[in-house]
C-alpha cells in the first residue's frame, strides 16, 4: 500500500511557537524571560536572555534542518526573531499524511505509518520488516529529518527530540581503552605514565571519532522520551492532547 501525503510549509507563527518552545524544553531562557521572546525582539535582546548557548547547536536539527555554519553569523541586531522564523519558514516543509482506506475505514494512522515507511525507503533504509511494533531506534538515529519534520507536522503532541551526540559505540570504546590501559599496566607491558596516555589518548579517540562523523554527514542521533515504537510514535501524534504555548 502506497502513501499518500504532502508537503506543508510552517507559518511564521507556528515556526514561533516552536523557537519559544525550544527555548523552555532546553532550558536556554528562564521561566520569567519566557514571556519577553516576541517576534519583534531584536537579537542583541535576545542573546542577553539566552542561558544555555551549547544547547544552540541542537536548534536546526530540532527543525530538521542542517545549514552550513556560516547560516548562524547573520543573525544579530536589528535583526529580529521574526526574520529568524521567516527564514526557517521558508526552508522547512513538513510530510502531512493523508488516510488510507482499510476494510472501508479511513485510517488516519495507518496513513502516518505508510507514509513514515515510505519516506525512509526513498532515503535508502530498508522497511521490508518495519511493523508497528518495530522499535524507531536505529531509523530515528540515521534519518532523524524525517523524524523531527513528522513530529513538527503534528505540533503541540509528541514530546521534545532528545540529540545525543555520543551513544553506545562511543561508551563502549571508552571502556575498552580503559581496560587495555588497565591490563598493559598491570601486565608489566607499559610504565604507569604510558599506561595513563594510552588509556586518555585511546578514550579521546573513541567519543570523537563518531560524534565528528555525525557531524561530517549532518546527522544527529534522536529519541523522543516514552517514545519506543512506530506505534507509540504514531499513536502519540494523533492521540496526545495538543501542547499550549503560553
Amino acid at each position: 500500500m502506497r502513501a499518500t501525503y504532502h508537503l506543508q510549509n510552517l507559518t511564521v507563527e507556528e515556526v514561533f511557537a516552536e523557537v519559544r518552545y525550544f527555548c523552555d524544553c532546553y532550558k536556554l531562557v528562564s521561566k520569567r524571560d519566557l514571556a519577553n521572546i516576541q517576534l519583534d525582539l531584536s537579537f542583541d535582546e535576545f542573546g542577553k536572555l539566552c542561558e544555555g548557548e551549547e544547547d544552540w547547536d541542537d536548534f536546526l536539527p530540532y527543525f530538521g534542518l542542517a545549514l552550513p555554519e556560516p547560516w548562524w553569523g547573520q543573525w544579530k541586531s536589528p535583526l529580529t526573531i521574526r526574520d529568524l522564523c521567516v527564514d526557517i519558514a521558508s526552508r522547512i516543509r513538513v510530510p502531512v499524511s493523508e488516510p488510507v482506506t482499510i476494510l472501508g475505514n479511513r485510517c488516519e494512522s495507518a496513513g502516518m505509518f505508510s507514509m513514515m515507511k515510505q519516506l525512509l525507503a526513498e532515503q535508502g533504509a530498508d522497511t521490508t520488516g518495519v511493523a508497528p511494533s518495530t522499535p524507531i531506534g536505529n531509523y530515528a538515529r540515521r534519518h532523524p529529518d524525517i523524524f523531527c519534520r513528522s513530529r513538527l507536522a503534528r505540533r503541540g503532541r509528541l514530546p521534545e527530540p532528545t540529540f545525543n551526540g555520543w551513544g553506545l559505540g562511543c561508551y563502549t570504546g571508552i571502556a575498552a581503552s580503559i581496560g587495555g590501559g588497565l591490563i598493559a599496566y598491570f601486565s608489566g607491558s607499559a610504565s604507569p605514565w604510558n599506561s595513563f596516555m594510552i588509556t586518555f589518548l585511546s578514550a579521546m579517540v573513541a567519543a570523537w571519532i563518531p560524534r565528528l562523523i555525525s557531524q561530517r554527514h549532518h546527522r544527529h542521533p534522536v529519541s523522543f522520551h516514552g517514545i519506543v515504537t512506530f506505534r507509540d510514535f504514531i499513536h502519540a501524534a494523533f492521540d496526545r492532547p495538543v501542547r499550549v504555548t503560553s
